[in-house]
């Protein structure tokens, strides 16, 4: 998996400071998850995978499972797909289940970028998500999220 290092040369637009210590990363751009898969075709994780061929991914753990590490999912808006782009991702977190996201969404150029995320989370009996969303967008783009949540009983969301 490539780690990236995300420093833009446009200081008065970007602030957001990435990788963050302790966290692992992947990156979205324009829609499509990018590195899900080493060069030779291994998955390197396997609990989360292209969603819908418009775009999208989903991030899948069965009963039980847990992700200790934060993982980071960074999604960028490039000047190479303009106008509107819509996707869809998909949370799922199987019964006593734990994971901890942070959302990072970015634009790159002073482009108009319209952007319509559907974003669907499932948490099953007992299990946990702690889920940062955090916006770093230029003026000229708007960027929409419906968010659709099913959460069962003695589950845990925890929205920062």
């Amino acid at each position: 998996m490539t780690n990236y290092i995300y420093t833009p040369n446009q200081s008065s637009s970007f602030k957001c400071k990435v990788p963050l210590e302790n966290a692992r990363q992947l990156f979205v751009v324009d829609g499509k998850l990018q590195d899900s898969q080493s060069a030779e075709g291994d998955i390197v994780l396997d609990y989360i995978m292209p969603f819908q061929s418009e775009g999208g991914y989903l991030f899948k753990l069965d009963k039980g499972k847990s992700v200790e590490e934060l993982l980071q999912i960074i999604s960028v808006r490039s000047s190479k797909r303009p106008g509107g782009l819509n996707f869809a991702n998909k949370v799922e977190l199987g019964q006593s289940s734990n994971a901890k996201l942070l959302l990072c969404s970015h634009t790159l150029g002073e482009v108009d970028f319209q952007t319509e995320e559907d974003f669907n989370i499932e948490i099953g009996e007992n299990a946990g998500l702690d889920l940062v969303i955090m916006q770093n967008e230029h003026n000229n783009s708007l960027h929409r999220t419906n968010f659709r949540i099913d959460m069962a009983a003695n589950a845990r969301l925890k929205l920062h």
